[in-house]
């Protein structure tokens, strides 16, 4: 019984490396529909808060667009404000983003956003700057 074994893992042992192989495939694969939804259409932001405050009227006729390239342009109505960058990290579950300003309503973008949850079409994050949450609720319109 245990030669049968031993002749069955050496016979398995060639498709060891396929497994990695077909792991990673199935990562890249998330990764890129990850990077569809994020970059197919522009976002618009429905909530916006800073601890108790709403400073969702800040972001009044803004349109961000996340581009292949990890840039994202905030358009306000159709005219591009600014770029910035944003990198996203799936297994963390979180967006970083940075708009080279310290004006608002952008520089309240610049930071580690935690996803808390998200969809096709939504996104809800937050993060906590010198211990007061930021929490942002985007989507496609």
């Amino acid at each position: 019984m245990n030669r049968q074994i031993f002749y069955l893992l050496i016979a398995l042992l060639p498709f060891l490396g396929s497994c990695k192989k077909i792991v990673e495939k199935i990562n890249d694969a998330q990764e890129q529909a990850a990077v569809d939804v994020v970059t197919n259409g522009r976002w618009k932001m429905v909530a916006f808060s800073t601890g108790t405050t709403d400073q969702l009227p800040l972001f009044n006729n803004y349109l961000f667009q996340f581009n292949t390239n990890q840039t994202v342009d905030a358009y306000q109505g159709n005219t591009m404000v600014m770029s910035g960058t944003f990198v996203y990290d799936l297994n963390a579950r979180t967006i970083t983003s940075g708009f080279p300003t310290s004006s608002e309503p952008l520089s309240l973008l610049n930071g580690t956003f935690r996803v808390t949850d998200s969809g096709a079409d939504f996104v809800k994050a937050e993060m906590t700057v010198n211990g007061e949450t930021r929490r942002l609720h985007m989507i496609k319109p």
